[in-house]
């Protein structure tokens, strides 16, 4: 949830400079004014309540059946809630691969068959050395998930 941002707002600011030059809409804003001082706070996080993937988001990947880990950021968990329909019906297949690397991972990987085998390629080379294992584990974790059960698995690195 995003903090209270600080705004200096008044009602004077909003009327209209003729109506001020009367004492009583003067003191009618600042009542207002005094009123409103902490309506503003609730009203800059508004937003929050509407981007329901911040609070909820691991119950709505449960509810919508995706697949997703504890250290995905925001954006990965909510790709992951908004594609996971068409994820799962593509689930065995290269296509269905392809798709998840790309929109939730954001990789890009090729697959073939080979020989009983479906071999995975990951093809982006932009990782640091460092997070190379973590990668390979979800790729393995990711290709496992959409393999057909009839073939092996090979996740090349």
């Amino acid at each position: 949830m995003t903090a209270p941002v600080e705004h200096h707002r008044t009602t004077r600011a909003a009327v209209p400079a003729v109506y001020l030059e009367s004492p009583l809409i003067v003191d009618i804003c600042a009542a207002l004014d005094t009123m409103l001082t902490g309506q503003w706070a609730a009203l800059d996080t508004l937003p929050a309540l509407f981007d329901p993937a911040a609070s909820a988001g691991p119950w709505l990947a449960h509810v919508a059946g995706a697949r997703t880990l504890p250290d995905f950021t925001p954006d990965q968990r909510r790709k992951a809630i908004t594609e996971a329909f068409a994820i799962a019906a593509a689930r065995g297949t290269e296509a269905g691969l392809q798709r998840e690397a790309k929109e939730v991972y954001g990789w890009t990987v090729t697959s073939k068959v080979t020989e009983g085998t479906l071999v995975v390629t990951l093809t982006d080379p932009a990782v640091a050395e460092a997070d190379k294992p973590k990668q390979h584990e979800r790729l393995w974790a990711l290709a496992s998930a959409h393999r057909p059960a009839h073939l092996r698995l090979q996740v090349v690195p």
